[in-house]
């Protein structure tokens, strides 16, 4: 019943999600306003809660609503767990994408960690629910750092093999943890009961893919991404264990052309198949990803434009929901122009030679 539960509160997060939607880049320069005050990104990172984020991603505000919205449709119901293979057959662009990723794709010279400034305002209690002083109030750090207060996770890109295809892999890495009484501690250690999740946030730059062929970015009408999710552990609920799979993932696909977050391009959500009798029965999960810029030539969200600062698409997931490590994959993107015919990526400006530890995409966390 409780899993049942969880699917309708899905599709209630999603929905409550895609309504109102926020500014990642939580940028003090934005002139969008928020009257939600528990929201995922505010004006200001001073005012981002780690602790509120973790808690509940589906209090996350936004500021703009999402133009389009793409969730995974309804599939049919499986019988049983379909195996890990079966993802290459969900791929609905892999054939005529713009990039696809090589083993010895070097991510790193393209797709950086968004890793935004934040001042930590957190909130500390004691044991009786008491508020006792933050020992790291007002001091400013990036993701990772020693005191920071923000609610952006640090980042392990690398490529790894899915279903004999190479992806893109994003991992979350605990730098936070809670302890007792609900308070962000900065190591794992005895006090330590549970990893703060936090939200993956990176740019991905098409200067650099497009560099010598700068002309090609203002054609950019069609942005689409075909993405994976893998969960690394069972779902729990206030201590009861649930499956391993995805009961839910959402997020968002935009532009930071303008030196902050310029707006939703689209949302996303995604959960793995299921059927009434063995409920959520899939590890993984699958959702084609699809935002327009060219709608809204002319714009901070089109690329090309003389007065950009640079060309980036950036991705937003919301934490990980049911206390699960979930590694986010995208194994594609496609460039489309106005009459849908496919802009390649200059096949030398991918750059190789990038080395990364195989690890088994099924297996548990690190």
């Amino acid at each position: 019943m409780k899993k049942l539960l969880a699917l309708t509160l899905a599709l209630t997060m999603t929905a409550a999600m895609l309504s109102a939607c926020g500014d990642p880049s939580a940028s003090d320069n934005s002139k969008a306003e928020t009257t939600t005050t528990k929201a995922a990104e505010t004006e200001a990172p001073e005012e981002s809660k780690a602790e509120e984020e973790t808690t509940t991603t589906t209090e996350a505000a936004e500021t703009e609503a999402p133009e389009e919205t793409t969730a995974e449709e309804d599939t049919p119901a499986a019988s049983g767990a379909a195996d890990i293979t079966a993802v290459k057959d969900r791929l609905l662009n892999y054939d005529n994408a713009s990039l696809k990723f090589a083993l010895d794709t070097d991510v790193s010279q393209f797709i950086y960690p968004f890793n935004q400034e934040s001042t930590n305002n957190l909130k500390y209690k004691d044991a009786d629910g008491n508020e006792i002083e933050n020992p790291h109030k007002d001091e400013v750090h990036t993701p990772g750092e020693e005191g920071y207060g923000g609610n952006e996770a640090v980042l392990d890109i690398s490529v790894q093999e899915v279903a004999g295809i190479p992806m893109c892999k994003f991992r979350e890495v605990y730098t936070q943890w809670k302890d007792a009484n609900g308070n962000v501690i900065y190591e794992e250690n005895a006090d330590a009961v549970e990893p703060v999740y936090m939200l993956r946030k990176w740019n991905i730059d098409l200067d650099k893919l497009f560099a010598g062929h700068e002309d090609e970015l203002a054609k950019i009408f069609t942005v689409k991404f075909d993405v994976v999710a893998i969960a690394q552990n069972p779902a729990s609920d206030n201590g009861e264990e649930w499956g391993t799979g995805i009961y839910w993932l959402g997020g968002e696909m935009g532009t930071n052309n303008v030196e902050k977050w310029s707006g939703n391009l689209t949302g996303f959500d995604m959960s793995s198949d299921k059927n009434d009798e063995e409920g959520w029965v899939n590890q993984w999960a699958y959702t084609e990803i699809v935002g327009r810029p060219g709608v809204n030539a002319g714009t901070e969200k089109s690329f090309g434009f003389e007065g950009n600062d640079h060309n980036y698409i950036f991705f937003q997931t919301w934490a990980s929901t049911h206390h699960q490590l979930v590694d986010f994959y995208i194994a594609d993107m496609v460039l489309l122009d106005e009459n849908d015919n496919v802009i390649p990526v200059p096949e030398e400006n991918i750059p190789g030679g990038a080395s990364y530890d195989v690890v088994d995409p099924l297996g548990g966390a690190e």
